[in-house]
């Protein structure tokens, strides 16, 4: 049995109200005003209570007993709270307690023996409070535990083997503390950490790392040292010889001295290495933590040497002028690198040519205005490269010619003023499938017509130049199924421009200037489901091209439309969603929508509705799941009653509230009137052993004739017996 009580407004719980429910599972008070919780709970030895959640409340106080006899529980929530300690007798029943969560309160101490019970708990949050020194007795029986969570508290000591008994801990996070300095006596104890494979160290103030800290953590695969102040002569010292991923972005490499040459010899199974300079929240920026450091601008010979499954290097966000080629000199196992958000200028392809496994390159976000090299690098790997953000205005002919396998490149915001197609097209990149041209200066698309893009699935060109589309301009894309031509300047769609697109899924136009759409521009796209021509100038629309019988959702908000013809939509059969926000629409003929057989969804909100069209929409009561109809300048009257009375009897349309937002804008007094409001306020008069009187006022003509009534009586033996609905 649950009980869920949660966001509400309760202040306050009666001792033992719920001292009775024995057989309660799971009662769950997040979300509320508690100040204290007192003995409200069954207190009975075996109490079924499994899972309590009082987080999101400003609980202060916990009474003595108010856990007494819950031994079945599971999991505690009390995080979000005022706490500020943890008593021994708080969890001393819950002896089969696995998860508890306490983060985000005021907690700065934990008594002796306050976990001594809960020996098969196997998480425990206790982040975002105001803890300063973990004591060694702290967690010496929580022997099953796995997830320890301590950042964001004030931690600056950390007794000699205080987690020595957390014997199954797997994941261990102390981020956002004052460390300061990290000893061997904290984790160094013979296989005592073994199964611990995640440590977070972000953002400790760390000065210092004693040599041999990490030697005995074995399985350690992911370490965060981010936004600390080491050097480089710390992570030298590190011997980890599991590690898989380091994080070391935010540190005092140049600071306190050069980085070394055969800085990660001791981590050879290294796979993952970031010195990314993150963007830093300014509610951050302090002098305490001390987030901000010195970008470097050059990696030396050798830093990565040894390193002999190196997979992923991040450099993002530096001051790396020149590209880093002597350090990555003949990284082979490299997969993935990322330079982006430095000032690179000029790209020398030549100079990767030792990194033969590389698959994603991330160039996006420098200066680079050359790229040249190609004829003598073979990146047969490699499937993606991002060069977005930079000063491109054309690619050389022989761009990544040997990368056969390349299938994904952004070029966005840069300088081209059209496709670059010679260099793209299946001569040269045979199995490019993804092409990002958005935010560049682009006013043609037009390619050689001997040019192909055989497995070209999605093409990105917005927020351009562009204001016609030709006929001719999508010959050379037969493949493509996603078509995004956002935020351009297009007002002129020529005749069959989109008729070699047959495989089109999805085509995007809005955000342009079309004021008319022609029947045959659309001609061609027999596979389209998705059709958005939003926020253009739209005045009138056309019958939709037959083609478009497998359309399933045709967006057409925010253009200036002021009816929709009998004819428009006629071909539309498969149309599950269709979208008529912000128009002007005044009119809608009675057959618009008696084709649409398959319609689920019709947003008709924000329009200039003065009476809702009724009769176009009673096609639609068999088939449509949603309606959307609020925000219109309604005129309300007798004549309207029958709206009233039917949108009452569909109220499959109103599960969302949405009907109950039509609100009157004439006559005035009815203005801001709620038209489909809840039903009248009623009175129950004369309550005879079998027989009410229920009475209520029809005040605004809302015409209600009948109010449904449910009704119980109980029997001589006190039993409930339920009666059928009644009028």
């Amino acid at each position: 049995m649950e009980l869920q009580l949660q966001n509400n407004l309760i202040e306050i719980i009666e001792q033992e109200s719920f001292s009775t429910l024995r057989n309660l599972q799971e009662l769950n008070i997040q979300n509320n005003k508690l100040l204290a919780i007192d003995e409200i709970l069954p207190n009975t030895p075996n109490a079924s209570l499994q899972i309590l959640q009082l987080n999101h409340n400003n609980i202060v106080e916990i009474h003595l007993k108010s856990f007494q006899n819950l031994e079945n529980i599971t999991i505690l929530r009390l995080n979000d709270n005022k706490l500020r300690r943890i008593d021994k007798s708080l969890l001393v029943d819950m002896k089969k307690l696995e998860k508890i969560y306490l983060s985000n309160n005021e907690i700065s101490e934990i008594e002796k023996d306050a976990f001594t019970t809960i020996r098969y708990l196997r998480f425990l949050d206790l982040s975002r409070n105001r803890l300063k020194h973990i004591r060694k007795e702290f967690f010496v029986n929580l022997v099953e535990l796995e997830e320890l969570i301590m950042a964001e508290n004030y931690i600056d000591t950390i007794d000699s083997f205080s987690f020595r008994a957390l014997k199954k801990l797997k994941v261990l996070d102390l981020s956002g503390n004052r460390l300061v300095s990290i000893t061997k006596d904290i984790f160094q104890f013979q296989n005592d950490l073994s199964s611990l494979t995640q440590l977070n160290l972000r953002n400790c103030s760390l000065q210092r790392i004693e040599a041999n800290s990490f030697k005995s953590l074995t399985n350690l695969n992911d370490i965060n040292l981010e936004e600390n102040h080491l050097k480089a002569m710390d992570v030298q010292s590190l011997d980890i010889p599991s590690l898989h991923s380091l994080k070391l972005s935010g540190n005092n490499f140049l600071g306190g001295g050069e980085i070394l040459s055969g800085m990660f010899d001791k981590l050879r199974k290294l796979q993952y290495q970031s010195f990314a300079r993150e963007s830093i929240p300014e509610e951050h920026k302090s002098s305490e933590i001390g987030f901000a450091r010195e970008p470097f601008t050059e990696l030396i010979r050798g830093i990565f040497s040894g390193l002999n499954v190196f997979k992923e290097l991040r450099l993002c966000r530096n001051n790396l002028s020149d590209f880093p080629h002597i350090a990555l000199y003949n990284i082979s196992t490299l997969e993935l690198l990322t330079l982006s958000g430095n000032y690179l200028t000029a790209i020398d392809f030549f100079k990767l040519s030792g990194t033969l496994n590389l698959r994603h390159l991330d160039l996006r976000d420098n200066r680079i205005s050359l790229l040249q090299g190609f004829n003598a690098v073979n990146l047969t790997q490699l499937d993606y490269i991002d060069l977005s953000g930079n000063s491109l205005a054309s690619l050389p002919r022989n761009f990544l010619q040997h990368s056969i396998n390349l299938q994904r490149v952004d070029l966005s915001e840069n300088r081209f003023l059209q496709i670059p197609s010679s260099v793209l097209s299946d001569t040269s990149l045979p199995r490019l499938q993804w092409l990002n041209l958005t935010g560049n200066p682009i006013d043609t698309i037009y390619t050689v017509k001997e040019e192909r893009y055989p497995y070209l699935k999605e093409l990105y060109i917005c927020g351009t130049s562009l204001t016609i589309l030709t006929s001719k301009d999508f010959e050379a894309f037969q493949a493509l199924q996603h078509l995004h031509l956002i935020r351009n300047r297009i007002n002129r769609i020529s005749p069959g421009a989109f008729k070699s697109l047959s495989n089109l899924l999805t085509l995007d136009v809005s955000v342009n200037e079309l004021e008319k759409l022609p029947k045959e521009r659309l001609q061609g796209l027999k596979s389209l489901r998705l059709l958005n021509i939003s926020h253009n100038s739209l005045r009138d629309l056309e019958e939709f091209s037959s083609d478009l019988e497998q359309l399933q959702i045709c967006d057409l908000s925010y253009n200036q439309l002021d009816n929709i013809d009998t004819k428009v939509f006629h071909n539309l059969k498969g149309l599950i969603e269709l979208h008529l926000v912000g128009n002007r629409l005044t009119v809608i003929y009675s057959d618009a929508f008696r084709y649409l057989s398959k319609l689920q969804i019709l947003d008709l909100r924000k329009n200039y509705f003065e009476v809702v069209p009724l009769e176009a929409l009673k096609p639609l009561e068999t088939n449509v799941r949603t309606l959307k109809i609020e925000e219109n300048p309604l005129h309300c009257s007798c004549e309207t009653q029958q709206l009233w009375e039917w949108l009452r009897d569909h109220r499959k349309w109103t599960t969302d509230d949405n009907v109950n937002y039509l609100r009157c804008e004439q006559p005035d007094e009815l203005r801001a009137v709620l038209r489909c409001s809840a039903y009248p306020k009623i009175a129950i008069q004369d309550i005879q052993p079998f027989s009410v009187v229920v009475s209520w006022q029809n005040q605004q003509n809302f015409g209600l004739t009948g109010y449904e009534v449910l009704y119980h009586e109980l029997d001589g033996d006190g039993k409930e017996d339920i009666f059928d609905r009644s009028w």
